[in-house]
């Protein structure tokens, strides 16, 4: 689990799996610069109708060992989570390039 704000990117030290009722609490620890710059234009790819939702689940995230996303977004004034199915034949169409792009940074970051 990442977290990504403003210019620094941070690693969840807990490793939970996280719910689908209630913000994630994780332990983050702020990783280095090399690795925000990898990550730093996500911000640029996120699908601002999701802002619009009003589901916060999106297939069925990890029920078929499939993976799944937690996806939070924090703002001024907009504080809101979903969780994601990685098969894209579940979720509507405006997230799958988001999909795409979340699983490349994460592929960047693990290499």
């Amino acid at each position: 689990m990442y977290k990504l704000e403003d210019d620094k990117l941070f690693q969840d030290t807990k490793k939970e799996y996280p719910r689908y009722d209630v913000f994630y609490e994780g332990s983050y620890i702020e990783m280095d610069q090399a690795d925000y710059d990898k990550v730093k234009d996500l911000f640029d790819y996120f699908p601002e109708q999701l802002l619009y939702e009003h589901d916060t689940t999106f297939g069925c995230p990890d029920c078929a060992d499939q993976g799944g996303l937690y996806i939070e977004y924090k703002t001024n004034n907009i504080h809101k989570y979903w969780t994601i199915d990685q098969h894209k034949g579940y979720v509507p169409v405006f997230l799958h390039d988001f999909i795409e792009k979340v699983n490349e940074k994460i592929d960047l970051l693990n290499n």
